[in-house]
């Protein structure tokens, strides 16, 4: 009779410390990913951001600048028409506009991607989901003057301007850098994010050519360098969504389509007139009317701003598709 309460006292204890290990390793599992002391920021000095800027590998983008972007995105109107010698002009502008963060600026950046890291930690734990935060950080400082004073990624680097530091809301940086984290894993794993997209009715294609009175106003968005995305309407209608300059306000930034038809394997436009992308319902409704509407990119890392700073709430087949995605590919984006 000793015997067997022994033993059950010795199974008992064995089933607690499993138990116990159990619950460890799923609370380490939830958070050793998300945890405040993992997380490292660079910040590059204003002479490393300038070498980034000179670097055609960190910064291909560059090659693809059209003269009136040029134009816009540094103010320099130079004489040359040449655009490979206005594309050197710029990157030298680049250099000299890159600018050293001051301990305030660090200061500010700290707390709030350590308040973002804890934000994301509650959220998933609320909503059982698994949404990442990247551990380490690449920060470039660059002039108001350039880009419009937007913020971008290039390589694995996040480039925010002198005024976004200052200016901003602690809310609306903490959406931002959440919204550039997402363009620098769509930069690293371009596959998956395809794979997603295809999901949403977008077809990959490459190399497609705009007619040159279109091309002349593309923006460049270094998030989403290339128009190589188009949105399936029905079997044979596609649209292609574009970003390009207002030509009355450089300042103006206009979301546009073309209507595609297929022809066999290859497409063609079918009209060259540029149509509102908020004018096409079953796009601008489908994605929930975000504004940044004219690549995938741009779509899903709005949507996971909204998702997490505004409570937007997806459709069910939307909410079961990215909680998906990202319980598939947490381990991957671990990693960056």
């Amino acid at each position: 009779m000793l015997l067997l309460k022994k033993l059950e006292t010795m199974l008992i204890c064995i089933i607690l410390i499993i138990v116990g290990i159990l619950i460890f390793l799923y609370t380490k599992n939830k958070i050793e990913n998300f945890s405040e002391s993992k997380i490292k920021i660079n910040y590059l000095s204003a002479k490393e951001a300038a070498k980034v800027f000179l670097n055609s590998e960190k910064f291909p983008q560059i090659k693809k600048f059209r003269l009136n972007e040029i134009y816009a995105r540094t103010t320099y109107y130079g004489s040359s028409s040449n655009i490979n010698n206005m594309r050197n002009i710029a990157k030298k502008i680049y250099t000299k506009n890159t600018i050293n963060f001051t301990e305030v600026d660090k200061f500010k950046i700290n707390n709030n991607l350590n308040s973002l890291n804890k934000r994301i930690i509650d959220f998933n734990n609320k909503n059982n989901t698994n949404i990442p935060v990247m551990k380490t950080w690449n920060l470039i400082k660059i002039s108001s003057d350039m880009d419009w004073g937007f913020p971008y990624t290039i390589d694995n680097y996040i480039v925010i301007s002198d005024n976004f530091i200052t200016n901003t809301t602690t809310k609306q940086m903490l959406s931002t850098l959440f919204h550039e984290q997402f363009h620098i894993y769509q930069r690293k794993y371009p596959i998956i994010f395809k794979k997603l997209y295809s999901q949403w009715n977008f077809k990959y294609i490459k190399n497609f050519k705009l007619p040159s009175k279109i091309d002349d106003y593309i923006i460049t968005n270094p998030d989403a360098p290339n128009n190589d995305y188009i949105f399936k309407l029905n079997k044979s209608n596609y649209l292609l969504p574009i970003l390009i300059l207002d030509k009355n306000n450089n300042d103006n930034h206009l979301s546009k389509c073309i209507y595609l038809k297929k022809n066999k394997n290859s497409f063609e436009i079918k009209s060259s007139k540029l149509i509102n992308l908020k004018d096409i319902p079953n796009y601008y409704t489908r994605f929930y009317k975000i504004n940044q509407n004219y690549h995938p990119n741009e779509i899903f890392a709005n949507l996971m701003s909204k998702i997490v700073f505004q409570k937007l709430k997806l459709n069910n087949n939307d909410h079961k598709l990215i909680k998906k995605f990202f319980d598939i590919n947490l381990q991957i984006f671990n990693k960056v």
